[in-house]
């Protein structure tokens, strides 16, 4: 149950973003897309792990297509964000890049102008023009309502984001994503109508206790891939930052060793899946 009331917004007790064991579920739409009949792109963003970046600590995000629709963005490395609790900021490093970029400020005041990412090479200009308070699960949340020059809106909640998505971020006339649900530790924590979160989208449900393990990592030549009984024969892919695919091949057993030597110092995320449907999510880094 999510409820706004005006002028609610002071002493509360501040709610940073999650960073671990969180899902923003987010959905593009546009409308010739609606026109022709085609569905909305349906995007999951969670976390596969941290990273260090000039000493600092960030959490590191992937984004996986899960309905292919209205075009949008695919799958793929989001960027790593950090919460400044000092600040009430959350901050991003797009993929890339080494520079960190504003993802929400929950620190400004109404009036104050905020230089926000929202994808790609994107800043985009925005003024609060007001603040409210988002009653979620029994707390309040304090929600700002931005508008660019263009009048475009955008409203950010604490400890939730943008109801207009996560990282890439779209409010256009005839285009837009849509946050559908966040959840943490599998629980509903937000949804933009009730029951949103209970979507699946056509993925199975799968077990809690669902493991990828891969050694060692990080690796040089070759790693070793150890899954849980059921996941294999699935089908391992290894992306590079930028989303693109550097190796894929099916697996075959529950332990496996691959050859990794081809593959260029770095970062790498690996995707284990079984007739499309996501298995796990790890990292991988080669010295």
């Amino acid at each position: 149950m999510i409820c706004v009331l005006p002028g609610q917004s002071s002493a509360q007790t501040y709610h940073p973003l999650p960073d671990s064991n969180a899902v923003w579920i987010v959905a593009y739409g546009d409308s010739d897309c609606a026109l022709a009949n085609v569905p909305n792109s349906i995007m999951y963003y969670s976390f596969i792990g941290d990273t260090l970046i000039a000493g600092q600590v960030y959490s590191e995000v992937w984004r996986e297509r899960v309905v292919n629709g209205c075009n949008f963005i695919g799958s793929g490395y989001a960027g790593a964000i950090r919460n400044d609790t000092i600040a009430k900021q959350v901050m991003l490093v797009p993929p890339d890049s080494t520079n960190e970029q504003l993802l929400f400020d929950f620190s400004a005041e109404v009036g104050d102008t905020i230089h926000a990412y929202r994808g790609g090479s994107l800043i985009e200009t925005q003024v609060v023009a007001t603040i409210d308070s988002v009653l979620i699960l029994g707390s309040y949340r304090r929600q700002w309502n931005l508008i660019n020059d263009l009048g475009e809106e955008e409203h950010i909640i604490e400890g939730v984001g943008s109801t207009t998505g996560f990282v890439e971020r779209i409010n256009y006339v005839d285009s837009e994503t849509y946050l559908n649900c966040l959840s943490v530790d599998s629980a509903a924590l937000y949804e933009d109508q009730p029951g949103s979160c209970s979507i699946h989208y056509g993925l199975e449900e799968l077990p809690t206790n669902a493991r990828l393990n891969l050694y060692p990592n990080p690796a040089t030549g070759s790693i070793t891939i150890r899954t849980e009984p059921g996941m294999d024969k699935s089908d391992l892919h290894v992306l590079d930052l930028s989303g693109r695919l550097v190796l894929s091949l099916t697996l075959r057993g529950t332990e496996q060793k691959i050859d990794v030597s081809n593959l260029s110092p770095g970062m790498y995320a690996v995707d284990l899946r079984a007739n499309g449907i996501p298995l796990a999510l790890g990292e991988l880094i080669i010295e």
